[in-house]
């Protein structure tokens, strides 16, 4: 599991640069709030869709993206390049899922740019993007961990069916609603060097001053290793670390937040 702790996008970033399709009407700084009621769309006038932003140095070993349409119209492939070098590509088809993304790799030193760069399969398509973030993932002595009972957000709808019966008690009517589905993530047995240190302070700084964080499943296979298994956290609340029960070298954490999984 892979828990975003830093974003050099608000603490690094220098400029930001669309080539490709963009529109010069709207605004590329939007990604970097993490404010859903604005977002960048492109023209739907070429085949690719190429932002880059400049960073003032800063390490990163993750890139999320939430609040896109990759995936909608002819789908595409989408290009993570940092420092120009490809990091890794993913397929959208036509019509799939517009998933939160969160690239994972081995950490690297920004010394230009993280750029971002969707090659359409339909030129008219207009592709917007709402947040993008980049930095440091938490870690919590293992890369691969996953507690037991963790509810894997990232494969369930933010929707919500009700239905409205007639007398007789059967179904007219459906009301369909987009939820924001709560969760909580119990960690336990992580090791007090984790939490007496500098990134755990970064994390909580992250949760409360900036209001979100990413999560992507971690545990050696393909599936879960994929960066569409992932999901954007907001409106977290953070227990006080738990002493464990046996040792006092032990921390049990618990995290509480609303989910946004991109569809």
């Amino acid at each position: 599991m892979k828990i975003s702790r830093t974003n050099i996008y608000t603490t690094n970033q220098t400029s930001m640069s669309v080539s490709g399709d963009g529109d010069s009407l709207q605004d590329i700084t939007n990604v970097n709030t993490g404010d859903f009621s604005t977002a960048y769309t492109s023209a739907g006038t070429a085949s690719d869709f190429n932002f880059v932003a400049n960073l003032s140095g800063g390490t990163t070993n993750y890139v999320a993206v939430a609040g896109h349409t990759y995936g909608s119209g002819g789908g595409g492939i989408l290009r993570l390049l940092i420092n120009g070098t490809i990091i890794e590509n993913i397929t959208f088809a036509a019509g799939s899922k517009n998933d939160v993304i969160m690239f994972t790799f081995d950490q690297v030193t920004v010394t230009t740019s993280i750029r971002l760069l969707f090659f359409k399969n339909v030129d008219a398509d207009k592709v917007t993007v709402t947040y993008v973030s980049a930095g440091i993932a938490l870690s919590l002595g293992s890369q691969n961990s996953e507690p037991g009972g963790y509810s894997r957000n990232w494969l369930t709808d933010s929707k919500r069916v009700r239905a409205q019966v007639n007398d007789a008690g059967a179904p007219v009517a459906y009301i369909r609603e987009r939820i924001a589905r709560q969760a909580t993530l119990n960690i336990d047995n992580v090791n007090i060097s984790v939490t007496n240190a500098n990134q755990w302070r970064e994390f909580l700084d992250r949760v409360y001053e900036h209001g979100d964080f990413f999560i992507k499943e971690n545990d050696g296979s393909n599936l879960a290793d994929n960066p569409l298994s992932s999901y954007m956290c907001f409106d977290a609340q953070v227990a006080p670390p738990k002493a464990h029960s046996d040792t006092r070298q032990l921390n049990n954490l618990q995290i509480t937040f609303k989910t946004y999984t991109g569809h």
